[in-house]
């Protein structure tokens, strides 16, 4: 999504907006928003984050770069991608031994167990740079980027 031309005494206005909207925007997060604010030329500030609900299988990726126009207002440009996913359980299968008479009779037991899993460090990783690809496409596409 794209806003230009934002004045600048209405980024506070715009910033609350945002946070108003958009689960995952936490007061920290607002707060590095509003350095464009103190910058005096044309300048930006790009960011990003992700939030994860607790319990489920979603993850959002926000990215927000903001960019101060020559005339003193301010353009921002960010995205926001959700994903929604399951993870199956591990399956742990265990086989016990079994036999009687000395070995003259013998079989196999199987017990099968579930784990729950989650993503590790390196799958977060490929889901942060597919997000950042797929934002950095959808910006070219609209001509907001070269």
């Amino acid at each position: 999504m794209r806003t230009n031309g934002i004045p600048y005494g209405n980024i506070k206005p715009f910033l609350q907006n945002l946070q108003d909207n958009y689960e995952g925007i936490t007061e920290t997060i607002r707060n590095k928003m509003e350095v464009i604010l103190f910058t005096k030329t044309w300048d930006y500030e790009v960011l990003e984050w992700q939030f994860n609900k607790g319990g489920t299988s979603i993850a959002k990726y926000f990215m927000i770069a903001f960019g101060k126009s020559q005339d003193g207002s301010i353009d921002c440009v960010y995205s926001i991608y959700t994903l929604e996913f399951e993870l199956n359980p591990k399956v742990v299968v265990t086989q016990k031994k079994h036999s009687v008479l000395f070995g003259l009779i013998s079989w196999t037991t199987e017990e099968t167990q579930t784990e729950e899993r989650s993503l590790g460090p390196e799958a977060e990783d490929h889901f942060k740079n597919f997000f950042r690809v797929k934002t950095l496409e959808g910006l070219r596409s609209k001509g907001i980027i070269d």
